[in-house]
């Protein structure tokens, strides 16, 4: 609406009282309030849209996502192209497009300086996608790289990450793992199966509206004397199967699942339970993923929230694989106390990496990065997805996910010890990152979800 201050009104008003300047003034009184007009557009026009900022999460949900799919693994002699994407959350609030400048900063090794390298828009031709080619090492060091982006349609500066930088593991040799086409399946195996139900030794089912239709168990576990903890949502516990005395033991849970969850024992033989959904933290309410450390009565031990953009899988070592950085955010400190934000941004290089070729069903790469070794493996069937990389005593295991799964046994040189396949079982959702796990003997587990209730499935390490 346009506004004109009592003392400017008065001086028109005294002004085209006299008869002879009437014209003049009249004149003059338009002139006067069509450019408050256009001062007023060309105003509005500069000022930039602010958004509300309150509902964004620098974390969890930050005003511009970075889209970006890190290359993880690579040799020493590659030039690898990154590509950035954007996804600006404020985009139709605001009335703006999601065009964003970036600028990308690189090092090679952890004591070089960062200096900022040029990006322009991507092969792929996708709006507002920019990339670089870069050599993913140089004296024998890694690249490392981080991202500053700036919209200036809306003033508002996102770093990705939030703090550190990304690393490429690179090597200068793979170790080849050959393997043939995929075998028949091999169903036998059970050591646990439960039925659906609400009893002692029978675990949860719920039909839901939508995606997924059914719900049951979600995740489990496997402790070092064999016992197995079973993530029963639906009936709000945990089931904890000792095959010693076959017995299971219920442990209530005090909170409810909104969606997937992943359990683990602790080193304590305590439980250990991730919910992907959360609870919300801070003004913006966004909810936030969250752990909880049980006592042995169900009672919460200790309960923090994990900053993790796209969290995966809960390890061994209670750590948060967060697939948007590929690191790990540790919620917890080696004492068992709750980490702050500012500390679970401090994320750590996973010792263990996978890398799915995104060109190629066939090729996967592996990365020891304690041992400084890394893997190509080439399949003459198709690969499914990753759902397990782990070390044994005498090598490694990798479990592959597709119509069935794959576990693959190899050496430290590349030889396959062991190949199998199994059923892949899922008459309700099941957590992809929760229904895989291994023992220290590098024997694996597999959660199957049938008509009649759920199995767990085992293989013996070679």
């Amino acid at each position: 609406m346009l506004h004109i201050s009592g003392g400017s009104l008065s001086k028109l008003k005294l002004l085209i009282k006299t008869r002879a300047s009437f014209n003049f003034s009249v004149y003059l009184l338009v002139g006067f309030v069509t450019a408050l007009l256009i001062g007023q557009s060309v105003s509005g026009a500069l000022a930039k849209p602010t958004p509300n900022l309150d509902k964004f999460d620098p974390d969890i949900h930050p005003p511009i996502d970075v889209i970006h799919n890190p290359p993880v693994i690579a040799g020493f002699d590659e030039t690898i192209e990154l590509e950035f994407g954007f996804s600006c959350g404020y985009s139709v609030e605001v009335g703006t497009c999601c065009l964003p400048e970036a600028t990308l900063f690189v090092a090679y090794g952890e004591n070089e300086k960062f200096t900022a390298i040029p990006l322009t828009k991507g092969d792929k031709n996708a709006s507002g996608l920019l990339a670089a080619s870069v050599p993913v090492s140089r004296d024998g060091e890694p690249l490392g790289y981080y991202l500053q982006v700036h919209d200036p349609e809306v003033n508002i500066d996102v770093r990705f990450p939030v703090e550190g930088a990304i690393y490429v593991f690179v090597t200068s040799n793979f170790i080849p793992v050959d393997l043939p086409a995929q075998k028949v399946e091999e169903p036998d195996g059970v050591v646990l199966a439960l039925p659906w139900g609400k009893g002692s030794q029978e675990v949860g089912i719920r039909s839901l509206e939508g995606y997924p239709e059914k719900l049951g168990p979600n995740a489990m576990d496997v402790a070092e004397d064999g016992k197995i903890a079973l993530l029963d949502q639906v009936n709000d516990r945990v089931l904890i199967y000792d095959p010693g005395d076959d017995s299971i033991k219920s442990l209530p849970i005090p909170f409810s699942f909104k969606t997937r969850g992943d359990v683990q024992f602790d080193q304590d033989g305590g439980i250990v339970v991730f919910d992907r959904s959360g609870e919300p933290v801070g003004p913006s309410n966004i909810p936030v993923p969250q752990l909880y450390q049980l006592s042995s009565d169900g009672s919460v031990r200790t309960a923090t929230p994990v900053f993790a953009k796209i969290p995966s899988r809960l390890t061994k070592d209670l750590t948060i694989v967060d697939l948007k950085d590929s690191k790990s955010v540790a919620p917890l400190s080696p004492s068992g106390a709750a980490n702050s934000r500012e500390e679970q941004r401090q994320k750590q290089d996973q010792e263990l990496l996978a890398k799915y070729m995104t060109e190629t069903v066939y090729d996967v790469r592996f990365a020891d990065t304690r041992k400084g070794i890394a893997f190509e493996v080439h399949s003459a069937s198709p690969l499914g997805a990753i759902s397990l990389f782990e070390r044994t005593p005498n090598g490694y295991v990798a479990v592959f996910e597709a119509d069935q799964f794959r576990g693959v046994w190899f050496d430290s040189s590349g030889n396959v010890v062991q190949d199998i396949t199994l059923p892949n079982e899922q008459y309700t959702e099941i957590n992809p990152y929760g229904r895989v796990t291994n023992d220290q003997d590098g024997s694996i587990f597999v959660l199957d979800s049938t008509e009649g209730g759920i199995e767990v499935r085992f293989v013996k390490a070679p």
